[in-house]
């Protein structure tokens, strides 16, 4: 995806420098069909280069402050050798005042928001700045997850921005998307580079960021960034489905299993990529079996992050199994692991 940005003399951060490059349709237009086909989308250079160069040198200088990582869901346990800063809480906005990533925390966030939201099947609010998390990585690992759930989040996109000159291969830290029933793409954590992908579609892990004792930019620095959806809509005492449930106003349904029985039972390459495509644009049925269908790569993950000592004892692994165990659609979850077999078996290979 060639949509590149060009370095300006600017290094103040003045969101007048912004004002052409979040306005311009064109190219919310290609982020919009690369999202609506892939479900993510890769942009190389996304801010001028003055720009990530004086935001990474303001990162550091406060990197000391930054809290030790928390696994999501799990409050209790750390995520050994990560560390981030959340901009939603005081102690953020105050650490970070007068910096770049108060900028997108704010208005630079607003703007990016409301060139989304004119992407209709989005369905992004564009008066909602997005939630914005920095993170440095000195040696660990996320497992596979999704960034939006259910329950109260409206995490509806989300952007990651790489701090990280001179990376090198043997450094690790890759980004791993995996769309249900794709294959998965391992993509390099690249100064400058920018990831966007659809929060509640696109499964993904990071890989162990490796301790580079050589190496003075040895911690993988990243910036995250969820755009939300619009709230769900009241009608007459009951809500209405919002339109994040849906790819379009009038597509992505629940998924039913007889129809998919019945692409199956076909014994077709075409019946096998519809029922695949079924749940690759149902965000609630995907979510449900990912876990029983991807099952040894989600464990394989899960290792990564919390080491092989405390693997077998650890809540993220219990919590992991008690999912597949919830996951009741056992002829599903069958048919759906054979055909994702040969891209599970590359993912297994890859990674």
């Amino acid at each position: 995806m060639s949509l590149e940005h060009k370095s300006t003399a600017e290094s103040d951060f003045s969101t007048d420098s912004f004002s052409e490059m979040w306005e311009d349709p064109e190219r919310y237009k290609l982020i919009s069909e690369e999202l609506h086909d892939k479900q993510y989308c890769v942009i190389d250079n996304f801010f001028q280069e003055d720009v990530v160069n004086q935001f990474r040198e303001e990162i550091l200088a406060k990197k000391e402050e930054f809290q030790q990582s928390k696994f999501v869901g799990n409050e209790l346990e750390e995520q050994k050798h990560i560390f981030d800063l959340d901009m939603s809480t005081i102690p953020g906005q105050e650490l970070m005042q007068g910096t770049f990533a108060e900028k997108l925390n704010n208005e630079v966030g607003l703007k990016i928001a409301k060139a989304l939201s004119k992407q209709k099947w989005l369905n992004v609010d564009k008066d909602v700045p997005p939630s914005v998390k920095l993170q440095r990585n000195a040696g660990g690992a996320f497992p596979w997850h999704y960034d939006s759930t259910g329950g109260n989040r409206r995490r509806r996109v989300t952007f990651i921005l790489y701090l990280n000159p001179y990376w090198e291969q043997e450094h690790g830290g890759e980004i791993v998307l995996m769309p249900f029933g794709q294959e998965a793409e391992k993509i390099q954590p690249l100064m400058n580079r920018c990831v966007i992908f659809l929060s509640e579609y696109v499964q993904h892990r990071v890989l162990p960021a490796k301790k580079q004792k050589s190496c003075p930019y040895k911690e993988r620095l990243a910036v995250t960034m969820w755009f939300e959806s619009k709230p769900a809509r009241i009608h007459y005492g009951t809500e209405k489905v919002p339109a994040r449930w849906r790819k379009t106003e009038t597509q992505e349904k629940d998924v039913n299993p007889k129809k998919v029985k019945a692409q199956i039972e076909q014994k077709s390459i075409k019946g096998d990529l519809e029922a695949l495509y079924m749940y690759k644009w149902s965000r609630h049925d995907q979510q449900r079996i990912a876990r029983a269908v991807y099952s040894e790569l989600y464990l394989s993950s899960i290792k990564d992050a919390v080491g092989k000592k405390n693997f077998k004892s650890s809540p993220i692994t219990k919590a992991h199994n008690d999912a597949v165990k919830r996951s009741q659609d056992t002829w599903i979850v069958g048919e759906l692991r054979r055909l994702t077999a040969d891209s599970r078996r590359r993912a297994e290979e890859d990674l």
